[in-house]
């Protein structure tokens, strides 16, 4: 796998400020798109092994002629310069943007070129930015039929997956688990079985042939912004690219036998499965495929942990369903603690999380804000937008102080980045699963051409604590990196979820539990003589000053880890606004 993270930065290299609305729209992979349809011309699969060569010549016969030159032209053009003068994102990316344009718009200005390579060249040029919600695509290309033989790379793995009928989710070797799958599947897939790949030939190897052969792609839901993200979107799609090859090669689980099946009779068949990187859990219903509702809770059977999928931040009944969600579990004082799954979310706006954020935190917290390109001229600068107080998490003075386990991973992307990290903040979350998916932006649609879509990112978050350091493409710092096994998947067990609730078994009689009435009446400040004393520093973020603040707000003076003298400061109330790494927190005090 590291091999393939690797691969993918070489291939980036080699390829060598508008004012808008506040962020929080749907996410692009939510708008709605032209139902599939037969390409013009479909060239039935030749038995054998397929080149770069051959790609290329059936990419070119599959769609036909192309677009004249100054209609390709203005569409390469009106997204390259797009991109050149506000995408937001150029910060922990490593492209060369100008060569870019130097490589593909020769090809571009050639006087005849097929559709299908055209799409695949805007394809590419997109997918070299590695950003979630930038992406640009002639619709009739990237929706045909994947038939037997249509040369449509699938990169990603969410969504609805009915094409090939099973969820997969890479192993430490680079192979595929079957995780989820239909029942009676054609090729008898079960839980724990593993795809290899295709025609004895492993399918990280593959990977490289058709980066090479350079396939129009379409995207199941996204794709990764950071590199573990992107490699896990490039290896989990192996089974929805089953229509490039002849025969697909399984470990089954039950026999320890490898078999190499036939891919035709995956072909024509109407299948229907939602991939979200979860298992069932008894006792908590999963959410709906469509929008409502987007958040369901429960508490797991057999225990006292409450459980909380949350699919989605972008409908109209988020914000309640979140609400009643968290509510629901901090207001039974039997649970010991509180899962929250974030493996799976679609995104939208991080504001309906606030409501339901504010029942955990005691106290107000700046967690990220927003920027923009400051220089159309240079790629790196920008500037905060005025979209910073969207994103302090609102205090209600009590705070949940039981331990909450928040369950991440690369189908998390835009606000599902922004929230899952938010909850960071928190004193008593522990991070369990993989890297989100880093898409840390918000996007913006462009008008390229009819038939065309296109989008790119102008938004980008940093922290509110750090405006200089950003977040799309660098990696989630996890607490706890686990994921599916193949003996749990196989028994239907969640590995993530089993090492989340062992942690609040653990740790859930550390704190004291739900606070009593007295406490939920009083917030007790401090009383502090002389010294005050603050702890070392700590966390994953570049270190940030700490201040005291008098009862007016005002700065009165700079903290620093360890003994600070306030005998000079007046007798009264203050404020301690502690930054260490991702954490922002505030505490009252008294000086005598």
């Amino acid at each position: 796998m590291r091999a393939l993270v690797m691969f993918i930065g070489l291939v980036a290299v080699a390829l060598a400020t508008q004012v808008g609305s506040l962020p929080g729209a749907p996410p692009n992979w939510l708008k709605p798109r032209a139902g599939e349809s037969p390409p013009p011309h479909s060239i039935p699969k030749r038995p054998g092994h397929y080149d770069s060569t051959d790609w290329r010549r059936v990419i070119d016969e599959t769609w036909g002629p192309g677009l004249p030159v100054d209609e390709r032209l203005g569409i390469f053009d009106a997204f390259w310069e797009t991109i050149d003068s506000s995408f937001g994102c150029f910060n922990n990316l490593t492209v060369n943007w100008d060569s870019l344009r130097a490589v593909y718009r020769t090809e571009v200005e050639a006087e005849t070129m097929s559709r299908g390579r055209f799409a695949a060249i805007m394809d590419h040029l997109a997918m070299a930015l590695q950003e979630g919600h930038t992406d640009i695509g002639d619709i009739a290309v990237k929706y045909s039929q994947m038939t037997p033989g249509v040369p449509l790379w699938v990169v990603g793995s969410w969504q609805e997956v009915g094409h090939f009928g099973a969820g997969l989710t890479p192993l430490p070797d680079s192979s595929l688990l079957v995780y989820r799958v239909v029942d009676a599947h054609p090729l008898g897939l079960e839980r724990g079985d593993v795809v290899l790949g295709y025609d004895r030939r492993r399918w990280v190897d593959i990977l490289h042939e058709l980066q090479e052969a350079q396939l129009p792609i379409r995207r199941r839901y996204c794709l990764g912004s950071c590199s573990s993200a992107m490699t896990y979107s490039l290896l989990s799609a192996a089974g929805e690219n089953w229509h490039l090859f002849d025969t697909i090669d399984i470990l089954k689980y039950s026999s320890g036998d490898t078999v190499h099946l036939l891919t035709v009779p995956l072909a024509r068949r109407t299948m229907h499965l939602f991939a979200t990187d979860q298992m069932d859990i008894p006792g908590v219903p999963m959410p709906a495929t469509d929008s409502t509702p987007s958040v369901t809770h429960g508490v797991v059977s057999g225990t006292r942990i409450g459980y909380i999928y949350c699919w989605r931040w972008w409908t109209g009944t988020v914000a309640t369903e979140f609400y009643d969600a968290v509510n629901t579990l901090v207001s039974d004082t039997t649970l010991k603690g509180i899962v929250i799954d974030f493996r799976y979310n679609e995104g939208g706006s991080i504001g309906p999380s606030n409501s339901g954020l504010e029942l955990l935190y005691r106290d107000s917290t700046a967690t990220i804000c927003f920027t923009q390109r400051s220089d159309p001229a240079n790629h790196f600068s920008m500037r905060v937008t005025n979209a910073a107080l969207w994103y302090i998490i609102p205090g209600n003075g009590i705070g949940y102080d039981k331990p909450i386990a928040v369950l991440v991973g690369p189908g998390a992307v835009s606000a599902g980045d922004q929230v899952a990290l938010r909850m960071t903040f928190h004193p008593r979350v522990r991070t369990f699963g993989l890297s989100t998916n880093t898409a840390f932006s918000c996007p913006r649609s462009l008008s390229v051409h009819d038939g065309w879509y296109a989008s790119y990112s102008p938004w980008e978050s940093c922290l509110a604590s750090d405006t200089t350091y950003f977040l799309t493409h660098r990696e989630f710092p996890v607490d706890v990196q686990v994921w599916h096994t193949r003996d749990a998947v196989a028994e239907g067990r969640d590995a993530v979820v089993e090492a989340a609730m062992a942690w609040i078994d653990s740790t859930a009689g550390v704190e004291e539990g739900t606070p009593s009435a007295e406490r939920r009446a009083t917030k007790v400040a401090t009383i502090i003589r002389g010294v005050l004393s603050l702890p070392e520093a700590t966390g994953f973020q570049p270190q940030a000053s700490s201040s005291l603040l008098d009862a007016a707000g005002r700065r009165v003076m700079n903290l620093r880890p360890g003994a600070n003298d306030v005998n000079r400061l007046a007798p009264g109330v203050y404020v301690v606004k502690l930054k260490s790494g991702t954490t922002s927190q505030t505490r009252k005090l008294v000086i005598r």
